[in-house]
């Protein structure tokens, strides 16, 4: 991955942040609660159209990509947050220019669809936050916003994730930057010419409602693809919803499986995901595997 990454401003109280809706269109209770818990600290702005809904995605691709370019316009907004994920941010890629992402250097905050902006933005050379949307805010509560805004304005070097080492003897020390998000996300985007450049990176992954088999079918991809074989690491994050089926195999099972084939530092188990913990990770910044621990070595933010 580039060594030429540029840090958006950090946050302060006060500034302003744009809300938009790159995917799928969501629960208006949550984004209002949402919109509660952020107000107190900074100002919000969303435009009316973000209300629409065209089946599964929050407006047709012209209004979501006229929003999104808008935020990235506007002098005035220091961060670009998603409303929620879905479906619908692949479609609108293209349409947002890596020299206006790049200029603009707006802090970009999301999580699963919202993996395929993050890669845009990290072709475009920036760090961006992977982390909790306005809706999911609103469902959980404070709590849930806390780690997001200590990273949006203090940058998350220091910061230090616990997970569990595989069982088996895989190196445990690795350094690299940090990139990642959703497994099908960036599985779907092998081909596209849209995936980062991952040599030496540390792969953070993490999936809801896939089964076993499914999870394997996507590292299966990823691994003819060569991914595994550009990292220096790779972290795992939440599978909710990924049960066993009728034939008893487990995700971690699967996750064994292939650190055998491709014998990585890892950790899993750490906490980011789709359940109700999603720490947020700072994409773009170098990090660490030591030991049982995925340690941040530089800020997102400047």
């Amino acid at each position: 991955m580039s060594e030429a990454f540029v840090q958006p401003r950090r946050l302060r109280e006060g500034d302003l942040i744009r809300i938009v809706a790159p995917s799928g269109p969501f629960d208006r209770e949550d984004f209002e609660r949402g919109l509660a818990v952020l107000e107190t600290r900074y100002r919000l702005e969303f435009d009316e159209s973000i209300f629409e809904r065209e089946g599964y995605l929050a407006g047709d691709d012209e209004r979501r990509a006229e929003e999104f370019l808008a935020a990235l316009r506007d002098p005035e907004v220091k961060a670009i947050l998603a409303a929620r994920g879905g479906y619908g941010a692949m479609r609108i890629m293209r349409a947002l220019p890596y020299a206006l992402i790049r200029t603009s250097e707006k802090l970009f905050i999301g999580s699963s669809d919202l993996t395929a902006l993050h890669a845009r933005f990290h072709r475009a050379g920036l760090k961006t936050i992977h982390g909790p949307m306005l809706t999911r805010i609103g469902d959980l509560g404070e709590a849930h916003a806390e780690p997001l805004i200590e990273m949006m304005e203090g940058g998350g070097r220091g910061l230090r994730y616990l997970g569990e080492r595989p069982a088996d003897a895989t190196p445990d020390r690795a350094e690299g930057r940090l990139f990642g998000g959703n497994l099908t996300l960036i599985a779907a985007l092998i081909g596209t010419g849209e995936l980062p450049d991952l040599r030496g990176a540390i792969l953070a992954l993490e999936e809801v409602n896939e089964r076993p088999y499914r999870v394997d079918r996507l590292l299966a991809q990823l691994s003819l693809a060569g991914i595994f074989d550009e990292l220096s690491g790779v972290v795992f994050g939440e599978f909710l919803g990924a049960g066993p089926g009728p034939d008893g195999m487990t995700v971690d099972e699967v996750l064994d499986d292939l650190l055998l084939r491709h014998p990585l530092p890892s950790l899993r188990g750490l906490p980011f995901g789709h359940g109700e913990t999603n720490l947020p990770l700072p994409l773009g910044a170098r990090a660490r595997i030591d030991g049982d621990a995925l340690e941040i070595l530089d800020d997102v933010v400047r």
